[in-house]
């Protein structure tokens, strides 16, 4: 190699003619090497010496990670994330990572200054996932700033192991239909609701559907956009993705089917606001008798029942639209109790196996019954 870092220096070897060029780098990093290198060829090539050469100038300092941060924001996050999610970045910026991070130099945040802020966010009481979070977008700012030569290397980030299987909170089958029945005497919120319990929409996917998603002869919904803060956008996977439909969810609709339109408009038209969801729900809540939940646990309900009754992890995680099926893990523990139920399979006798259903006990045919006459060699 022309560029090698030998002893925490950065020398240029440059072989020209049968000779041997070697000269150390006057700025000490890879980038500064690569530099010289041009430097040194162009005056071998010219017939100069290469001896006595002015050290190059010094590269500008590096920005303070506030200067480098806004930067990084309006270039790179505008530009390839959605709304909802460079509105996350824009408030965890601005709340923990500048006052932390902001006025020093890029190039001098080091890995105890990235341990230090989680020692301090975790005394405050900041939760290993949410931290996790923060250091996520530390960790690609930083990143970019390598990959944009404003900085030479990144410091090392340790991560906090989290439960990626953590339990979610659900409704259960009765508390579902009380919920329904709750909701009866308002049609348009029962309608929503329903579709959220029926499909595993998002909020912002409900509020931005449309009549044109639905078709009904095909029994398929259409998710193909997401609205946040009265933004519509793709929806989180970026990705047009299809649910089917229940059969009681393709009545409610029929029976309130548009021509065009969003299914579930503002009395004036135009898109919900989360406010308003929030309040109707609770509304429909009180008259329920149920604890405090929000949109998003109807999400969780509708994978938790199908979970519960057997439906298997995999379709689960194709209905609920996630990449991977870690997510689809963290409803994992609601097949426990067939898991559970399995062993008892251990404790019948040859002939009967356990009911996946009921749980009873039931004759296998292809097993020999317990009170058959054991072959003789066996009997022996």
């Amino acid at each position: 190699m022309s560029v090698i870092q030998y002893r925490k220096s950065w020398w240029v070897n440059i072989s020209l003619a049968g000779t041997r060029y070697r000269r150390r780098c006057p700025d000490n990093s890879k980038r500064g090497a690569l530099a010289y290198e041009v430097v040194l060829r162009g005056r071998l090539a010219r017939g100069e010496p290469i001896d006595g050469i002015a050290k190059l100038q010094a590269k500008a300092p590096a920005p303070t990670f506030n200067d480098f941060a806004q930067k990084w924001f309006n270039v790179y996050v505008v530009a390839n994330n959605r709304f909802a999610e460079q509105r996350s970045k824009r408030y965890r910026l601005n709340k923990h990572l500048l006052p932390a991070f902001g006025a020093k130099r890029i190039d001098q945040i080091t890995a105890l200054d990235i341990e230090e802020y989680k020692s301090a966010k975790r005394n405050a009481g900041t939760q290993d996932k949410t931290l996790n979070n923060h250091l996520t977008i530390l960790s690609r700012c930083l990143n970019s700033a390598r990959e944009w030569d404003v900085i030479d290397k990144v410091p090392k980030i340790k991560w906090y192991p989290v439960d990626k299987t953590g339990r979610v909170d659900f409704l259960l089958r009765e508390e579902s239909d009380r919920l329904l029945a709750a909701a009866a005497s308002e049609p348009f919120w029962y309608r929503m609701i329903l579709t959220a319990l029926r499909t595993g929409l998002r909020l912002g996917e409900l509020i931005g559907l449309e009549w044109g998603d639905i078709d009904l002869d095909s029994g398929q919904l259409t998710v193909a956009r997401s609205v946040v803060l009265g933004i519509a956008a793709l929806p989180k996977s970026k990705k047009t993705k299809y649910v089917p439909i229940a059969s009681d969810l393709a009545a409610c609709l029929a029976a309130a089917r548009q021509p065009a339109g969003l299914v579930f408009p503002r009395a004036r038209g135009g898109y919900l606001t989360y406010c308003g969801v929030r309040k109707a729900l609770n509304r429909v809540i009180g008259r329920a008798g149920l604890r405090h939940f929000g949109w998003h646990t109807l999400r969780h309900t509708f994978a938790s029942q199908l979970v519960k009754r057997g439906i298997h992890l995999v379709a689960v995680q194709k209905l609920m639209r996630h990449e991977t099926i870690e997510m689809t893990l963290r409803y994992s523990h609601l097949a426990q109790e067939d898991v559970d139920a399995s062993v008892e399979v251990l404790t019948t006798p040859l002939g009967f196996a356990l009911s996946r259903e009921t749980g009873a006990v039931r004759t296998t045919a292809t097993l020999l019954p317990t009170n058959a006459a054991l072959p003789a060699d066996v009997a022996a």
